[in-house]
């Protein structure tokens, strides 16, 4: 799981590299994707796999809105050259009869009924995996199954609560606005601007993508709690924050002035 999601972040930043600074000048960086998706998909990590494409789909929407059907017919492509292990290994999340499908529900329904008698201030961190017991739905799985609820906002919940939840929501929210912010301030340039402008559209472009890939694979597994994952997921919303107060000045053929992240003319 950790191996899959720090993939899936890099391929999307790597994704967002490609957008602003293009693929011609850096050849390398196509060789290294076709390496990043081949090794993703080798992990059958769906939550990954959803993640990844989600969040690239996120950066080709922000930077070349014509090209997400070209996107959506590449993911075809790859789906139908899949070995029908993996094929299978893809379907079978939508078939509520699997055990793995079975478990993620099992799981679901054992945190409401938690939730839902702990609402105030949770269970604590390193009780979930003990109190979660109490609320099983049948003996069908393993005690180890339980250990979190592999999804990000019911694990939050059931530890801390749902105020704490909420609190949770806005940090993620505000992580999210700060890089739109920042991408809003830097678009309407192009690439053939200053190399600091091209770091402040990749920055924010690979933040967004990145928060929009943790949060569609945490829906199936409790990603924020993995510290290596965090770690990087952190590093690439910070980023944009380092532009927030800087003037942003691209210049060049078909670029304008952009607006400044503090909303004054640049």
């Amino acid at each position: 799981m950790t191996y899959s999601g720090l993939l899936m972040l890099t391929l999307v930043a790597l994704s967002a590299y490609i957008m602003c600074y293009g693929w011609r000048k850096n050849l390398w960086s196509i060789p290294l994707c076709l390496l990043l998706i081949f090794t993703l998909v080798l992990t059958e990590t769906r939550n990954a796999w959803a993640g990844a494409v989600t969040g690239i789909l996120v950066v080709v929407s922000l930077r070349r809105p014509k090209s997400v059907l070209n996107l959506v017919v590449v993911v075809l492509v790859i789906y139908f050259l899949l070995p029908l292990d993996l094929k299978q290994r893809l379907q079978s999340g939508f078939d509520p009869q699997d055990p793995n499908t079975r478990n993620r529900i099992e799981l679901f329904e054992t945190s409401l009924r938690l939730i839902r008698d702990n609402p105030w201030v949770g269970v604590g961190p390193k009780n979930v995996k003990h109190e979660a017991l109490k609320y099983r739905g049948s003996n069908e799985f393993p005690d180890w199954m339980y250990q979190h609820m592999h999804n990000n906002f019911l694990q939050i919940a059931a530890e801390r609560g749902i105020p704490g939840l909420l609190i949770w929501v806005w940090f993620i929210g505000s992580l999210a606005w700060q890089a739109f912010r920042v991408f809003r301030s830097a678009r309407g340039g192009t690439s053939s601007g200053p190399s600091n402008y091209c770091e402040v559209l990749f920055s924010s472009t690979a933040a967004l993508g990145v928060w929009v890939a943790l949060l569609v694979s945490g829906m199936l597994q409790y990603n924020f709690g993995d510290s290596d994952l965090l770690t990087l997921f952190l590093f690439s919303m910070s980023a944009p924050c380092c532009f927030i107060k800087n003037r942003v000045l691209p210049s060049g053929s078909g670029a304008r002035a952009c607006i400044s992240a503090t909303g004054r003319p640049g």
